[in-house]
Formats: C-alpha cells, structure tokens, sequence
C-alpha cells in the first residue's frame, strides 16, 4: 500500500481507472442510509464504508473507507465505494428507463 508521501508521484486519471478496474472485479453490496448516505458492504471481507454524496452547487462525495481519506480525497478522484453507488445507481435508472 503507498503513503501520502508517494502522492505527487501518481498520476489522478492512472489511479482513477485503477480503482475503477478493481470495483469491477469487486463483491460489493449497498444499502441506502437516506437520501445521501449509503453504506457499502464488501462480501469478499465483510468490511462496511459509509459513502456521502451531496448535491450543493456541485457534487462532493466522501467514504470513511482509508483510501479515500489517505489518497483519493488528496488526488480529487473517487474510491471505489463511490464509484460503485454511481455504477449501481446508473444501472438502475437505466433499467427502470426501459420499463
């Protein structure tokens, strides 16, 4: 795992696709908290992360999850428990277009 020291040395768009990549391959569930706070499950370890997506003006999103807090949150990209409600909630509404 790489500190914070290493983070001007990553490049945002390589570790974006990264995170993207391994969210794919990923066993995650998800259970909507409220409007904006859901809670991600791994099955693989059973860990939980709490992920905050707010529409103030722009959209900001957070996760308690360490990388987030450490690297992501620094480098302006998203974890991949944020990007697995957006991947969940896009499935969704295009399924529920084609109904």
């Amino acid at each position: 795992m790489r500190t914070t020291g290493d983070l001007s040395k990553m490049d945002p768009k390589v570790e974006q696709k990264r995170r993207y990549d391994s969210m794919m391959e990923s066993d995650f569930g998800m259970f909507t908290k409220d409007d904006v706070n859901f809670d991600v499950i791994n099955f693989e370890n059973y860990h939980h992360y709490n992920v905050t997506i707010t529409k103030r003006g722009r959209i900001k999103y957070s996760c308690d999850c360490p990388d987030f807090m450490n690297r992501c949150r620094i480098l302006g990209i998203k974890c991949k428990h944020i990007l697995f409600v957006e991947h969940d909630f896009q499935a969704y509404s295009d399924v529920s277009h084609k109904i």
